[in-house]
């Protein structure tokens, strides 16, 4: 699958400034990298689970190109996991400023 809006591949130089940002807004959060893209996972996963996470993340596949959300993640190249239960009452609500 090709997405012409998606960055380039290769280098990026702006991947250590979204790292820090992600660091910054989700600081319990275990955060992992893969082709290019921050993988935060909110839902404070097992180690082993946030490498079965990343080993299975791929960007071509992994967005829906009809849903907006998934190509916003995709364009900023960071990727949210939230599996708490949807009865789980220590999920907080995130909120974007």
């Amino acid at each position: 699958m090709n997405h012409e809006d998606s960055p380039e591949p290769g280098p990026d130089p702006l991947a250590d400034d979204r790292y820090r940002e992600a660091r910054a807004r989700y600081p319990e959060a275990a955060i992992s990298r893969k082709a290019g893209f921050i993988l935060v996972h909110l839902d404070r996963p097992s180690q082993e689970t946030v490498r079965e996470r990343t080993a299975a993340f791929d960007p071509d596949t992994w967005f829906d190109k009809d849903c907006p959300i998934c190509q916003i993640q995709r364009y900023t190249r960071i990727y949210l996991f939230d599996d708490f239960p949807e009865d789980d009452e220590s999920e907080e609500w995130i909120v974007f400023d």
